[in-house]
Order: C-alpha cells, then structure tokens, then sequence
C-alpha cells in the first residue's frame, strides 16, 4: 500500500512497446477486452501500457501491484484507489503518467498521415485562432494538449475544438525516437514532474 502521507508526486515516463508487450500483469477488464481484439499491435500497447505502469510502480514508490483492484469509471476511464495514472501510445513508444493526483497524458509521433487544413480548422477552440499554425508538427504539439486534457477531466468523448489550451497549464516535452519527433504532454496540478525516458 502506497503511503498516503507521503510527498506529491508525478512521475512521466516513456518507453518503446517491444520493451514492455510480453507484460501479463494486467486489470481484469483490459484481459477481457484482449480477448475481443485480433489485431496484435493493439494487444502489445495495451500490455505494454500496463507493463510500463508496474515498472514506474516500483521504481518511484516501491509498489508492486497486480492491478486487481483497478477499476474504470462510468465514462472508461481507469482508476486506482492508491494513486493517480494515464497511458498513451503512438507508433513504437508507449507513454505513462504516475500522480499522487489527477493527471492526463498523451504521446503523439509528428509523421502521423492526416489532413493538416482540415483538422486545423476542425480542431481550434475560438481562443484559439489566432495561434500561429504553420506545421504539422506545431498541430500535434496542440493536439498532445488537448487530449492530456481530455484524459484529465475523464470525459466520454472527445472534442478537441471544445477544449482551450491557451491559458492550459502543462508540461510538454519534444524528442526525437528512430529519426521521428514525438511530442508527450502531462496535465496535472502537480508542479514537480520526473521525466523519465526510457527510450
């Protein structure tokens, strides 16, 4: 059991899925879930999400849980009474944010294939319009914020035109990952992070 007393804390870390996807140590309602999807690059993200979780468990708080406890919420969002967490993948890198409270994370790998003016204009909150968007990249590097919102407040669906990141407080870092930009972004109300890149 995690010491409730002890210090805030949010932990970032990121991590390469082949790392992590032989990982078994899972919730009971992702196992049922695994048993539904036949496409096996989904399957190893979500075990190696789980599989980075444990290992940020024990590595920052000693902790070694079997996630047997772990529930979701009405709108899906997985919850744990002994501490705060979000998962996110994107191409080869599987992203988990460990909180003592609430937190939303997403990873973004910027040579994804998209429309750039369409989802510009479908994306932008009214805050938002006058923000200078020349590239794909400056598009993702909004994007990560909006969905580590999105995860934070736990809703059920996702508009990111809704959700004004201009006055957002977050943490944001940009690195480069077998000659790919990945942008990760944490939404917390904690202001002490500890990154940890595992890549």
């Amino acid at each position: 059991m995690i010491d409730k007393k002890a210090e805030n804390f949010c932990y970032v870390v990121v991590g390469k899925i082949k790392d992590y996807q032989a990982n078994e140590i899972l919730p009971f309602f992702v196992k049922q879930d695994l048993k539904r999807i036949t496409n096996e690059k989904v399957v190893c993200q979500k075990k190696a999400a789980y599989g980075l979780l444990h290992y940020a468990l024990l590595k920052f708080l000693n902790f070694n849980d079997d996630f047997s406890r772990m529930t979701k919420t009405k709108n899906g969002k997985p919850i744990c009474e002994n501490y705060h967490f979000s998962i996110s993948h994107s191409g080869d890198l599987v992203a988990v944010a460990l909180s003592s409270d609430n937190v939303g994370i997403d990873i973004e790998n910027t040579n994804k294939k998209f429309n750039f003016e369409r989802l510009k204009k479908v994306m932008l909150h009214e805050s938002e319009k006058g923000i200078t968007i020349t590239s794909p990249q400056d598009l993702i590097g909004l994007w990560v914020k909006k969905e580590a919102k999105f995860k934070f407040d736990g809703e059920k669906t996702f508009f990111p035109n809704q959700i004004d990141t201009a006055r957002l407080v977050h943490h944001t870092k940009q690195f480069e990952f077998n000659g790919q930009v990945y942008f990760v972004c944490a939404i917390t109300k904690e202001t002490n992070i500890k990154w940890d890149f595992k890549v």
